[in-house]
């Protein structure tokens, strides 16, 4: 119904500049962005397909569930939701994202490490699969593109299977007619 599969995998891996190394596993998810927060020093991963609203901190060789430790204040069950590190403020922003209705957001959260909290800004429309970024130069978080209808993008993906069906049928069509028309010629030579 989301559009994932269920084939979604659980391993954490490190990558050293040359060699990629296991590193341990959390429960499986999808569509979760996770993002360095500087401030702590760890990786944070917040929620994902398949998950409840659980916060994780990963500190280059184990995870740790901390969703105990920050209270009842948490975004709602988000995927394909878009995190990035906003380091002159020293927190984590989280822009956007999915949830198990297929409702989209447009909702900004930031965690500051300790406790998330729902931000009342105006900005983009609401959205999911959207990029975002620290630009440390000009001391801002920068977002691009993404969906607006995860059911959009189904519907799209379905109309180009269905595009490529037709024209594979149809030329398959005209393959028949092709070799039709040649075994007829040929019968006609042999007559």
């Amino acid at each position: 119904a989301c559009g994932i599969s269920d084939d979604i995998l659980s391993d954490t891996w490190t990558f050293n500049g040359l060699n990629w190394s296991p590193a341990g596993s959390i429960q499986s998810r999808g569509a979760a962005p996770m993002s360095f927060h500087a401030g702590l020093g760890k990786s944070v991963l917040y929620s994902g397909y398949g998950t409840n609203s659980q916060t994780m901190e990963f500190d280059g060789s184990a995870w740790s569930d901390v969703s105990a430790s920050l209270g009842s204040v948490t975004p709602p069950v988000y995927f394909w939701h878009s995190t990035a590190y906003d380091a002159p403020r020293g927190r984590l922003v989280l822009f956007g994202g999915t949830d198990y209705d297929g409702t989209v957001s447009n909702q900004t959260w930031t965690f500051n490490g300790s406790a998330w909290s729902q931000q009342a800004v105006g900005g983009p429309s609401a959205r999911t699969r959207s990029a975002l970024v620290a630009d440390t130069t000009r001391n801002v978080l920068v977002l691009f593109g993404g969906g607006l209808s995860l059911a959009a993008a189904i519907d799209r993906l379905a109309d180009r299977n269905r595009n490529m069906q037709r024209d594979f049928e149809s030329q398959s069509a005209a393959a028949r007619s092709d070799v039709e028309a040649e075994r007829n010629r040929l019968a006609t030579l042999m007559s």
